[in-house]
């Protein structure tokens, strides 16, 4: 299983977009967590278009966010 653990985006306060790297890992992996401070909906929602996706949200993250993740998520990963 190969996951990739991002965090810390700030699209698009600090990058206008995710960079290509990323969007390439995205289709090589099998999960995606995201550790918060995405900043906007619209990251996790491109994010999500690549596969299972898990994230929490941080302290600059929009309402939006807040209104589709938790603060705090457990996840138990079987291989």
């Amino acid at each position: 299983m190969k996951i990739l653990v991002l965090g810390d985006t700030h699209i698009p306060k600090r990058a206008k977009k995710l960079p290509s790297i990323i969007k390439t890992v995205c289709k090589e992996v099998d999960r995606i967590i995201h550790v918060g401070d995405w900043q906007t909906i619209e990251v996790y929602e491109e994010l999500s278009k690549f596969g299972t996706l898990d994230g929490v949200f941080g302290n600059v993250d929009s309402q939006d966010l807040m209104n589709v993740l938790p603060e705090n998520k457990i996840i138990t990963l079987r291989w």
